[in-house]
C-alpha cells in the first residue's frame, strides 16, 4: 500500500526508526501524504495530524511536497546534505 502511495500519487513517504522518541510505543513510525512537516517543538501525542512528525532540532522545520515531478524538500538547514536512493525499476 505504501509503494503505491510513493510510486503512483509520488507522495513523500518517511519512516523512523525504532531507536527515534516518537516511535517509543510502535516499532516503526511511518507518514505518507501529500505533505510532511517535522518539527521539534510538538509534545508526543498532542497532534494527530499524520502530515506533522517529531524531529529532531537539527531536522525542523523541513518540509516535503510531492507534487508531479516527484518530492520538493524545502527548510533543509545549512551544512545538510540531500541524497537520493533511486527506486529499482518493476518491469
Amino acid at each position: 500500500m505504501l509503494i503505491e502511495l510513493v510510486r503512483t500519487h509520488r507522495m513523500p513517504l518517511v519512516v523512523i526508526p525504532r531507536s527515534h522518541p516518537g516511535s517509543r510505543r510502535l516499532r516503526y513510525v511511518v507518514s505518507a501524504g501529500e505533505e510532511i512537516l517535522l518539527s521539534c517543538t510538538i509534545e508526543r501525542g498532542t497532534h494527530p495530524e499524520q502530515h506533522l512528525l517529531c524531529s529532531s532540532e537539527e531536522m525542523g522545520g523541513i518540509r516535503l511536497l510531492g507534487n508531479a515531478s516527484g518530492i520538493l524538500v524545502s527548510g533543509v538547514p545549512d551544512g545538510v546534505d540531500i541524497s537520493v536512493v533511486p527506486t529499482p525499476s518493476l518491469r
